[in-house]
């Protein structure tokens, strides 16, 4: 079977999908985020490598792959991001849900 002939079980396939299929769902609220990260760092005249070293996150984090829904984050990473700036968590969540629904 090529499954078996690839190292990975059924389960592992299942998981996988299922794991893809979410992130797809999920890409237009990445993009959201990443577009309203960088048009808040834009208006606090933050470069990405000042927000870097201020918020303890390295700039490949929240990179380009944001804004295009490539790229999945951690809540933390997105919560340090927005101490910076001073850009509260449930602001961003309520914009985002603005933007998206």
């Amino acid at each position: 079977m090529v499954r078996e002939e690839r190292g990975l079980s059924e389960a592992e396939h299942v998981m996988r999908s299922t794991y893809e299929d979410a992130v797809r769902r999920c890409a237009p609220i990445r993009r959201a985020i990443g577009i309203l990260f960088r048009a808040m760092r834009e208006e606090r005249k933050l470069t990405r490598p000042e927000l870097a070293e201020q918020s303890n996150v390295p700039a490949r984090e929240y990179s380009g792959e944001w804004k295009e829904g490539r790229a999945t984050f951690c809540l933390g990473d997105m919560m340090r991001l927005c101490t910076v700036p001073k850009y509260p968590l449930e602001t961003l969540m309520g914009d985002v849900r603005a933007s998206v629904w």
